[in-house]
């Protein structure tokens, strides 16, 4: 069987970007913290695979309950103002 654990075949490269990376991210922020109610999602809109990774973060976190809040940042105040609203 392939996943993340035993992937099989050749590996050519490797990312820590993606989708898979992503939704196995949530879930072990989730074994971390089982009584969180809520996940704070900080991307990078400018990033080209930010979007998808968001959706499957936002997919992850409601197939576990979790509400999920999406913050934005760019540059270096939109990152000062997400750390805020977290906080």
């Amino acid at each position: 069987m392939e996943s993340l654990r035993r992937p099989g075949g050749n590996l050519t490269g490797i990312t820590i970007f993606g989708s898979a990376a992503v939704t196995k991210r949530v879930q072990l922020m989730h074994e971390l913290v089982p009584q969180a109610t809520a996940i704070a999602y900080l991307m990078n809109p400018n990033h080209p695979s930010g979007e998808i990774e968001m959706s499957a973060a936002q997919t992850a976190a409601r197939a576990l309950r979790k509400e999920m809040f999406v913050l934005r940042a760019r540059n270096e105040p939109e990152l000062d103002a997400a750390f805020t609203t977290m906080a």
